[in-house]
C-alpha cells in the first residue's frame, strides 16, 4: 500500500501492526486480518480476501476522518494483539484468550461508521459469545457491553463497535446459574406475589363463609375446595422460605 507500515512486538506476547497515512487522500478504510494466534497481522486492502482469513479488523474511513478533526497531524492506526491478557476481575472466558486493542492517538467514539472484527469458524456450542470492549484502566480488563453489537451468523462472529478501545469477545455458558442479585431480585417478586395471591384468596373464602347458603352447589364447592388448595399452596412455600433461611438442620428435615 502507499502508506507506510511497520511490525510492533511490545512484548512477550504482544503484537502487531502500525500504518501512517500522510496523504489526505488516502485517508480509506482498512484491515488487517490473521489466520491464528501464530500468524502475523497481514495488510489487507482487498476486502475479497477478508473471507480468506479466519480473524479480521476493519477500520472505517470515518475513524481516520476523526483522527484528523482532532488535530492528529499524520493519521496512523495501530492493531496490537495480546495474548496473555485474558484474565479480567471477573475470571471471564475469553474466545481464544485474544484481546485486540486499536490505537490511532485520539479519542475516537460514536462512529456510525463502526469498527468491525470478524472471529470465523470457531465452535461455540456450549457458550453463547458476546462482543465487548475495555477502556484500560485498571490492573486488570473489566469488560462491558457498551459500544458494541454482537452479530452471529453460524459459526462466525462480527463484531460492531463505534469507538476505539480494547475488545474481545466473552463466553458465556449457556446453563449458567443466574447471579446472587437477580436471585434474591426474583425471589423478592415471588414472595409478593404469593403474599397477594394469599391476601385475595383469603378475600374470596371470608366473602364465601359471609355469604354461604346452607345448600351449595357442586360447582360453588369444587371452587372453594380449589381455592383452599391454592391458599394452602402460597402459605407452605412462604413457610418453607422462611424456614430455610433459619438454616435449621431440624426444620429442613
Amino acid at each position: 500500500m502507499n502508506g507506510t507500515s511497520a511490525e510492533l512486538s511490545v512484548g512477550k506476547g504482544i503484537e502487531g501492526v502500525i500504518v501512517r497515512k500522510p496523504d489526505p487522500a488516502e485517508l480509506n478504510e482498512i484491515s488487517f486480518a490473521y489466520m491464528d494466534p501464530h500468524d502475523k497481522l497481514k495488510i489487507v486492502e482487498d476486502k475479497e480476501t477478508l473471507k480468506n482469513f479466519s480473524r479480521s479488523v476493519s477500520i472505517s474511513k470515518e475513524a481516520f476522518e476523526k483522527a484528523v478533526g482532532l488535530n492528529i497531524s499524520v493519521p496512523f492506526a495501530a492493531v496490537l494483539r495480546f495474548m496473555n491478557m485474558s484474565q479480567d476481575e471477573n475470571n471471564s472466558t475469553v474466545l481464544n484468550d485474544e484481546v485486540i486493542a486499536i490505537e490511532m492517538g485520539a479519542e475516537i467514539k460514536n462512529l456510525s461508521d463502526t469498527i468491525n472484527i470478524y472471529f470465523k469458524n470457531f465452535n461455540f456450542d456450549r457458550f453463547h459469545p458476546i462482543c465487548t470492549s475495555w477502556n484500560g484502566e485498571g490492573s486488570k480488563p473489566n469488560w462491558t457491553f457498551e459500544g458494541c453489537e454482537t452479530i452471529l451468523i453460524g459459526n462466525d462472529i462480527k463484531c460492531k463497535c463505534s469507538h476505539l478501545t480494547f475488545f474481545a469477545v466473552l463466553l458465556t455458558p449457556i446453563n449458567e446459574t443466574i447471579s446472587s442479585y437477580d436471585l434474591n431480585t426474583l425471589t423478592i417478586i415471588t414472595q409478593v406475589g404469593c403474599g397477594l395471591s394469599i391476601f385475595f384468596l383469603g378475600i374470596v373464602l371470608f366473602m364465601y363463609f359471609l355469604i354461604r347458603k346452607t345448600k351449595a352447589s357442586t360447582a360453588t364447592q369444587i371452587l372453594i375446595h380449589l381455592v383452599c388448595a391454592l391458599f394452602l399452596l402460597n402459605l407452605t412455600f412462604l413457610v418453607n422460605h422462611f424456614v430455610a433461611n433459619l438454616h435449621s438442620r431440624v426444620g429442613c428435615q
